[in-house]
């Protein structure tokens, strides 16, 4: 939906975030950033340098929204589940840094209760700071959250290639063969800056 339709406006967002900061600054550095997809090794996942290429660039952030159509509204809302007062600090920040290069953002506190029915069943959110559904396998990740026809998928992004590459490495033998399209996924994501995890435990 408005204005989250719109690449540029999406890739702002990433661009706006620096989630290490946040990290170091709310949760004491005790985290990393990913894509929040349980992986069977870790260079199964994107190296920080790679993402630091999509994330944490707010003078592109800037540029990004100053090329924007002229009817665009930077406004949109922010949902950030309340487990306790350190995600709503992370929450806040996040927020704040959106804020510093020209997004207007409403915070909407949800408690733990209503978070799984209004996020992840439900999908009622514009962007979201919070938990994941829990996942124990990296299909279990590409085929609900990711595939245009996944059970999980209430961000509403789908792209065929993006579905085939899924597929592709649910039936590869070869474990190097299936980490480069592993990879390869997560480089897609980011670069249509559909989710991350900017919090991982």
């Amino acid at each position: 939906a408005p204005p989250l339709d719109n690449l540029q406006v999406r890739k702002a967002i990433f661009s706006a975030l620096d989630p290490w900061n946040a990290t170091d600054a709310v949760w004491n550095g005790l985290g990393f950033v990913s894509l929040g997809m349980p992986v069977v090794d870790p260079d199964w996942l994107l190296p920080e340098e790679e993402l630091r290429t999509y994330l944490a660039n707010p003078s592109r952030a800037r540029d990004l929204l100053a090329a924007a159509p002229q009817d665009f509204s930077p406004s949109f809302t922010l949902t950030v589940a309340d487990f306790g007062d350190t995600h709503l600090e992370y929450g806040r920040r996040l927020a704040q840094q959106l804020e510093a290069v020209g997004f207007q953002i409403s915070l909407s506190i949800v408690n733990p209760t209503d978070y799984p029915q209004e996020v992840w069943y439900g999908g009622r959110y514009d962007a979201f700071i919070g938990p994941i559904a829990p996942m124990t396998t990296p299909n279990m990740y590409l085929l609900s959250v990711l595939h245009s026809r996944g059970a999980w998928n209430t961000h509403g992004y789908s792209d065929p290639a993006l579905d085939s590459l899924i597929g592709e490495q649910a039936v590869a033998l070869d474990p190097s063969h299936r980490r480069d399209l592993v990879l390869e996924i997560q480089r897609h994501i980011m670069d249509k800056a559909v989710r991350f995890m900017p919090m991982t435990r």
